[in-house]
């Protein structure tokens, strides 16, 4: 079985399942290949040698994208992996392979919270076009395939050719037990408007006896006194870093998944996040923690100060997180796109 991966090479949820997936297809016995565009190639070999995850010669199965030199590669593949969507824009000609391509979406799409006509034009044309040049589709969860499911034209064959894998993070990842909790929040992510950024910020400046805490940007100063941005932690220290907290604030306007939630139940906080389908998908509100309305800046403060005052729930979420949690694990996950790559290959 020959696999030609294609990615962006960045840091991220998606550059985690790639790496994942293209590791354990490895040991398998499966010859692949990655493309990789953009700029990032060096920094995610780098990557690699440095957790020392590669059971190979890296340098001999990495090589980066020239547009008109990857032709061989392509023809040469039984299954052509794309796990980013926007590649159809540099790698235009993949329409002529359509069927051994497999496209995984990982995002939902364009970045305005009211999306104009030329951005839903945008989307539209990349699922349809999707949807008709491809062997099958990959989605992390119901919730994200229904909303690009509204862009499409083609509705029939999307369904037909889409299945669904959750989002993972590692088993290694996950601690047996929390033992220090506090009434600190924390936030991961973008410092965008689509992220909930400026709301966090409103939430900041009504809760000061709550100590906030960012990770995501270096250049963001903040003038709260009790907001603090720690800027950008490397991915190998990032785990460590949420140990120092108990609870994990996600306002987000839009999730495909939301992987920093799972990162936070691998490490027993309790989570705040907004109310949106995706997540409550795997999120049992109570359970790993609460949900509000996006934007809500007044329940959010409430559900802050009810776990102030009530440390035995913290504890409690704490517990069921680091139970539920092995749910979402890399060894669950990553061998349904193995047995998914069988499959389509068997297919007539």
């Amino acid at each position: 079985m020959k696999i030609l991966h294609i990615t962006k090479g960045s840091e991220g949820g998606l550059e985690n399942i790639s790496k994942r997936i293209f590791l354990d297809a490895k040991s398998k016995k499966m010859h692949q290949k990655i493309i990789y565009f953009y700029n990032y190639g060096d920094k995610f070999y780098r990557e690699f040698k440095k957790e020392k995850l590669r059971p190979f010669d890296f340098k001999e199965e990495v090589f980066f994208v020239n547009l008109f030199k990857n032709f061989k590669d392509l023809k040469k593949a039984d299954l052509i992996h794309v796990h980013h969507v926007k590649t159809w824009i540099l790698f235009s000609y993949l329409f002529l392979y359509k069927n051994k391509i497999i496209y995984s979406l990982h995002g939902n799409f364009g970045s305005d919270l009211k999306k104009n006509f030329l951005i839903k034009l945008i989307i539209s044309f990349i699922i349809n076009y999707i949807a008709i040049f491809s062997k099958r589709l990959i989605f992390l969860n119901n919730a994200q395939k229904e909303n690009l499911n509204r862009y499409a034209l083609f509705k029939k064959s999307l369904e037909k050719k889409s299945i669904i894998i959750n989002n993972f993070i590692e088993k290694k990842r996950i601690i047996k037990n929390k033992k220090k909790f506090n009434n600190k929040v924390l936030f991961v992510g973008r410092y965008t408007k689509l992220k909930g950024f400026e709301d966090l910020i409103k939430l900041a400046k009504d809760t000061r006896d709550i100590n906030f805490y960012l990770i995501g940007n270096n250049s963001f100063k903040s003038n709260i006194p009790n907001l603090k941005n720690l800027g950008k932690i490397d991915n190998s220290k990032i785990f460590r870093e949420y140990d120092k907290y108990s609870i994990l604030i996600l306002p987000s306007y839009t999730e495909s998944w939301g992987l920093v939630i799972l990162e936070a139940m691998s490490r027993g906080l309790v989570v705040l996040a907004s109310n949106l389908s995706a997540i409550k998908e795997y999120f049992k509100e109570g359970r790993n923690g609460y949900l509000f309305p996006p934007g809500d800046t007044e329940k959010m403060k409430e559900l802050i100060l009810y776990l102030k005052n009530n440390p035995k729930e913290i504890e409690r979420i704490s517990k069921n997180n680091l139970k539920d949690i092995h749910k979402f694990t890399a060894e669950k996950q990553v061998p349904k796109y193995l047995k998914f790559y069988k499959e389509v290959l068997n297919e007539k």
